[in-house]
Formats: C-alpha cells, sequence, structure tokens
C-alpha cells in the first residue's frame, strides 16, 4: 500500500505492508511528511515515522512483539494575540520544537483453558523532547530525555457467569533525566531555571471480580494497591534535591440493575464509584520537600439511568467528582 498525498504547502507519503497469506501475521508500515502550515510563519515541517509488528504462534501462546519510531522537528507559529496585529502570524519567529521517541512492545497470551488465561506483557520507551515556545513572557526551553519500562502479567479466569476473576500485578520505571526549564535573555542566551533527574518506580498489584446474579444485576468491582517511590535530584538546588514514597490503594465497583423482560419498560441503571491518584511534578513548587504528599487522590460517584426507546438511547448521568489539591500531573 502506497498512499501520497500533498498541496503547495504540504506533502505526506505513507506505505504499509503485509504478506498475502493471512496465517504471516505481520506488517511494515512508515510515514514521512514535510510541510509548511498555512501560516505565514513557514513550519519547515519534517515528520518521520516507522512502525513493524509481528505474531508468533507456539502452542498455546500467541506473541505479539511490535516496535515503533518517530522523528519530528518544526518551527511552531504558537499563540498570538488575537485583538492586535501580529506580523507573520507569530509573536516569536524562534518558536520550535524537535521529539524523538522509540519502543518496543511485547505481548504473550499463553491460553490454558478456553476460560483461562495468562498474559504477560512488557515495553521499553525511550523519549527526547527539546520545545522552544514563547506564551508572551518570553521565549523559553522544555528539554529532557526519558527512559521507561514496564513489565505486567495477569490472570483471568471465568468460573461462570456469575463469577470472573481477573488479576495481576504491573511494574514501571520513569526516568526522566535533564528534567530542564530555561528561560531565554535579551541576547537570546538560555539560562538555567530548574534542572532536574527524576526516577518514579510503580509497584501495583491489583484484583476484580466481574459477573451476573439473579438475572437482573450486574456487578464489577477491583481493588489497586499502588507503591509509589520518587527520587528527585535536583540539579541546581541540592538542598531540594529528596527520595518519597506513598502507598495508594484505589477501589472501584459498578452495580447495574437490568430490567427483566416482563419489566422492561424499566431503564437500566447503574451506580458507580471509584478513587484514581495523579503523581505531583516535583518541579513546581516545594510540596515533597515541606513534608506533603507526593499524590493527589480524586474520587468519582456515578448515577446513570439509561432507556433505549425506537432505537433512541436517552440517558440521565449524575456524578459527583471530589479533587485533591495538587500541583501539576
Amino acid at each position: 500500500m502506497i498512499r501520497l498525498t500533498g498541496d503547495y504547502r504540504d506533502l505526506n507519503l505513507v506505505t504499509g505492508w503485509s504478506p498475502a497469506n493471512p496465517s504471516n501475521r505481520t506488517w511494515i508500515g512508515a510515514e514521512v511528511s514535510f510541510g509548511n502550515g498555512y501560516l505565514d510563519r513557514l513550519e519547515h515541517r519534517k515528520q518521520y515515522k516507522g512502525n513493524i509488528s509481528k505474531v508468533f504462534t507456539f502452542g498455546n501462546h500467541d506473541l505479539t512483539v511490535y516496535a515503533i519510531g518517530y522523528y519530528g522537528t518544526a518551527f511552531q507559529p504558537g499563540l498570538i494575540p488575537i485583538d492586535a496585529p501580529t506580523p507573520d502570524d507569530t509573536i516569536d519567529a524562534r518558536q520550535h520544537e524537535e521529539t524523538s521517541n522509540g519502543t518496543v512492545i511485547f505481548n504473550d497470551v499463553w491460553h490454558l483453558t478456553e476460560h483461562r488465561q495468562f498474559q504477560f506483557s512488557g515495553f521499553y520507551r525511550y523519549y527526547t523532547l527539546d520545545v522552544r515556545p514563547n506564551f508572551g513572557d518570553g521565549l523559553i526551553r522544555q528539554s529532557e530525555h526519558r527512559n521507561v519500562n514496564s513489565e505486567d502479567v495477569l490472570y483471568t479466569d471465568q468460573f461462570s457467569k456469575a463469577v470472573s476473576l481477573l488479576a495481576g500485578v504491573d511494574f514501571r520505571r520513569e526516568a526522566p533525566r535533564a528534567l530542564n526549564l530555561d528561560n531565554a535573555d535579551p541576547a537570546g542566551v538560555f539560562v538555567p531555571d530548574t534542572s532536574n533527574n527524576l526516577t518514579i518506580n510503580f509497584y501495583s498489584p491489583f484484583g476484580a471480580l466481574d459477573g451476573k446474579v439473579f438475572h437482573v444485576l450486574h456487578y464489577n468491582a477491583g481493588y489497586r494497591i499502588d507503591r509509589v517511590t520518587m527520587n528527585n535530584e535536583d540539579l541546581l538546588r541540592p538542598t531540594f534535591s529528596f527520595n518519597r514514597n506513598a502507598t495508594i490503594s484505589s477501589p472501584k465497583g459498578t452495580l447495574t440493575f437490568l430490567p427483566p423482560e416482563s419489566t422492561r419498560f424499566l431503564p437500566t441503571v447503574s451506580l458507580s464509584y471509584g478513587q484514581t491518584f495523579h503523581v505531583d511534578d516535583p518541579r513546581i513548587g516545594t510540596t515533597a520537600v515541606q513534608g506533603g504528599t507526593i499524590v493527589a487522590k480524586p474520587r468519582a460517584y456515578q448515577l446513570v439511568a439509561s432507556k433505549t426507546v425506537a432505537k433512541t438511547e436517552f440517558r440521565l448521568a449524575l456524578a459527583h467528582v471530589t479533587t485533591a489539591q495538587q500541583l501539576a500531573r
């Protein structure tokens, strides 16, 4: 497959290939894009993407391997005032973005029986960023390079229509390095404002039950525990460096009433509750240094009633969301 599209400002080429034999589950794709956009400030955009995937079958195992890569660079017009003339459609012609990343993913599904299986997954990602915007207070530069890896084990078992089990554990490590924020001085030289090396680790076991009882009641209940550790190395202000950890419980559940056939005029009603968390950005403020938490925990309650009449769905949702104070995420 080859597709070429373009006009006097942009050009895009997409290619893809897979074998004619459907049993050979292989895919290779690539995309190249060049362009200047439609504003007076030409972007000089260059983007290169590629991906490849392959599925291997060994007995009761289906192993999928996938890889993707990307590189892009462009000048960005950025935000401009709407109530004042802006020459060349930009307040700063130096605004620019350059990013690249590559990811390798694997996933192995081990079919034990028709209703029971293990799943082993993992990925590695490398990411770089150099973005230079101007939001009206002068040119800044945000840059970093990051390594991320994750490994997961998942077990599922459907005992009956009344009970299905899902359980597993997730390990993840994120390591942003040279996480910098710089400001340009009047001469255009970038002066460091913040610079950090971060290492964030997650260890997260979880489990859930799902099923239907009494023919009219469907339930789904889950529980997840996250053990989060954060190491923040402040390269400009060493006294602001810290090591912190937190343990977060995240329950969730949904109970749904399904009207029986004899009362099908009634709506379907579901009640849900869930809690999650966000990790605060340690570069903004000094929450962790001052003894605060590194996480913020929002929770939500929701009641939904729905009914389909004449192929038209009517839905009423009432929700209450509670958020905790947080710096950024």
